[in-house]
């Protein structure tokens, strides 16, 4: 599949009102990974964003939608540890600097991120994962829940690139992550 073909996959998964499942199980080598460069990625993303409010929904288009993606919304890209990838752990440790730069911003004051904020996370194959992005101590943001499940299905492992996406859904209007990933050859 195309970068843009599985992009408009991935867009009806984010903004087709489609609530969290639960994924199913399959081999990383029927599952495409996503080797575009990021930046492609996130003007494509952005595009089809856009476009559905325009179009399908004659919604009135955000005018400062793309410039805030792409100042503010720039996903995160986190090369997996040995801790992110231990299924007794079970969680995903965020850059301090970016959660605080790009994604705390998008949380309204009813979201208490030391409580932690229950969130859907989608992947580009279809799959949904519940997910708990919370800060831990004053240094630490993570993600878990159902972090292991998605590690697992794509069988992610040490040094693998997980890319982390921010946005809001169009209907519930609840905090969502996008995730994708990139495997580096072994």
């Amino acid at each position: 599949m195309t970068q843009e073909k599985d992009l408009y996959k991935w867009h009806g998964n984010l903004f087709g009102g489609q609530n969290c499942k639960q994924p199913q199980g399959s081999s990383s080598s029927s599952i495409p990974t996503m080797e575009e460069d990021i930046d492609k990625a996130a003007e494509a993303l952005v595009s089809l964003v856009t476009s559905y409010q325009e179009v399908k929904h004659n919604l009135p288009p955000h005018e400062n939608l793309r410039d805030y993606i792409l100042e503010y919304g720039e996903p995160l890209k986190k090369v997996l540890t040995n801790t992110d990838v231990n299924v007794n752990q079970n969680r995903i440790f965020l850059k301090k600097e970016h959660v605080e730069k790009s994604f705390l911003p998008l949380l309204r004051n009813d979201e208490n991120i030391e409580e932690g904020i229950r969130v859907c996370a989608y992947d580009m194959h279809d799959n949904s994962y519940t997910l708990m992005f919370k800060k831990w101590t004053k240094k630490f943001y993570v993600l878990n829940g159902e972090w292991k499940k998605f590690f697992q299905i794509h069988e992610l492992q040490k040094n693998d690139v997980v890319t982390v996406w921010i946005f809001r859904h169009s209907k519930s209007n609840k905090v969502c992550f996008a995730l994708a990933y990139q495997k580096i050859e072994r």
